[in-house]
């Protein structure tokens, strides 16, 4: 699924393997005779969405789009919705805290009631549950988090059923996309980002199609990659040209990835990722990340766990290699940069000095790779300074930022070298510099482990 071969919700693609897999689980048929464009029955009636029945239709088009045509017993409704959605909001302390002292559970139960209407959002959303469990575990905790900033942001009603709903879909565009990208391992190639990056239009094209599903949620969907500093896709809008609820969408899904993917892991509390939040500031609208910083300092969290003697110089130790690989990563990039003149008329360009921009200011900002700081952090590990131990935790996560933020820019200079850029020169600076990059990774993981 790329720009040139855009989504046809008529073309049989990866959704009817994921409706084939489901029935193992779940008997799921065909609510009428599945036809292709020219009228010729293809699964009757009544039939099972088997692999062996979806061979049969992955070459045609189809009369009606398939999840029209088929239903799963015991699909998600709006009861078992909020049973899940709660289970994944107790499993995490943090979140079940700030729930019950926004009291947030009839928004939640308000919500899920809307939900239970479209008939479509409950197919694929069970399919979502049982295929991609990741994937839907998160759709759960951002659905909840994006609901107690539209809560907190005093959005009328409509407008958080809207927000809520975009929220829970925001990703159904993967259950189309070919699963052998989803689940590889290792560097995916710029038409396999393409190809995920076309999540967003898929689900905007399913969702626009759903009679009496409020219009604002499809647009939120297309938009939650956006940012508004231009730096986002599909189309690298600015924040001008972009809509409030697909901003706290691409808000939440961050601090939710950092959240499950890193501090829980790291017993640290979700208080402590406004340091982060503060580096992406400019990323989304100052509204909402005035919001959920709010939100943050307003809860009645506990500290997290402080760190001890015996952690804190293997801290200083990884944070002085991981820092040292990251200023060599900085200098290639800078070379490449200054050679690409910005033209404020190519978006994709301006995109990639946006990214790099906010990089610059950040570690020129927080001056968390300058050889004063190395010194410092030398002082805080000879002297078991503790004191400055949770500064050091906050660097680390600043570090991590960044190094997310650099991967970022990596693929867009691959994105653009092949897609957009005309000049072979400058190409062939943009391949060098990316092999340079390669090369500092690979050296990084060749360095012998930390023990932690």
């Amino acid at each position: 699924m790329t720009d040139k071969t855009p989504y046809d919700p008529l073309k049989v693609d990866a959704y009817a393997g994921h409706l084939a897999k489901v029935n193992r689980v779940k008997s799921v048929i065909a609510t009428e005779d599945i036809c292709n464009e020219q009228g010729a029955i293809l699964i009757p009636k009544g039939q099972p969405i088997s692999v062996e029945a979806t061979e049969k239709i992955v070459r045609f088009k189809l009369i009606r789009p398939l999840h029209d045509t088929v239903a799963i017993e015991d699909e998600l409704n709006d009861a078992s919705l909020y049973t899940v959605l709660m289970d994944a909001i107790k499993k995490t302390p943090d979140l079940l805290s700030m729930h019950n002292q926004f009291n947030l559970d009839p928004i939640i139960r308000m919500q899920c009631h809307c939900f239970n209407q479209f008939a479509v959002l409950r197919q694929k959303l069970t399919v979502l549950s049982i295929q991609l469990p990741k994937t839907f575990a998160n759709a759960l905790t951002s659905s909840w988090l994006c609901s107690l900033i539209g809560f907190r942001m005093k959005l009328s009603d409509d407008d958080l059923n809207a927000l809520f709903l975009a929220a829970l879909t925001h990703d159904f565009g993967m259950l189309h996309i070919d699963p052998e990208i989803l689940n590889k391992k290792g560097d995916l190639t710029p038409e396999e980002w393409r190809q995920i990056h076309a999540h967003v239009v898929i689900g905007q094209k399913i969702l626009e199609e759903i009679e009496g599903l409020p219009k604002a949620t499809a647009r939120a969907v297309l938009e939650h990659h956006e940012r508004c500093d231009g730096t986002g896709y599909p189309t690298q809008r600015d924040g001008s040209k972009l809509g409030l609820l697909g901003q706290i969408i691409a808000m939440t899904d961050s601090v939710i990835a950092i959240y499950t993917n890193r501090f829980l892991k790291e017993n640290r509390s979700i208080r402590e990722i406004i340091p982060i939040l503060q580096v992406n500031n400019e990323a989304h609208f100052y509204k909402t990340y005035e919001t959920i910083v709010l939100i943050l300092r307003q809860s009645d969290l506990p500290p997290s766990k402080p760190i001890s003697d015996d952690d804190a110089p293997v801290l200083i130790d990884r944070f002085s290699k991981e820092g040292n690989a990251m200023n060599l990563r900085l200098t290639i990039a800078e070379k490449v940069m200054a050679e690409l003149e910005n033209d404020e008329k190519n978006r994709k360009l301006t995109a990639l000095h946006n990214v790099h921009r906010l990089i610059m200011n950040v570690v020129n900002g927080a001056g968390i790779l300058s050889d004063s700081y190395t010194r410092w952090l030398d002082q805080v590990k000879k002297e078991q300074l503790s004191f400055a131990y949770q500064e050091t935790e906050d660097a680390m996560q600043m570090l991590k930022e960044l190094q997310f933020h650099m991967k970022r820019l990596t693929r867009m200079l691959h994105l653009y070298a092949k897609n957009n850029c005309k000049d072979k020169n400058t190409q062939a600076l943009i391949i060098g510099s990316l092999k340079k990059l390669s090369q500092v990774d690979a050296s990084l993981m060749k360095q012998p482990a930390l023990t932690e």
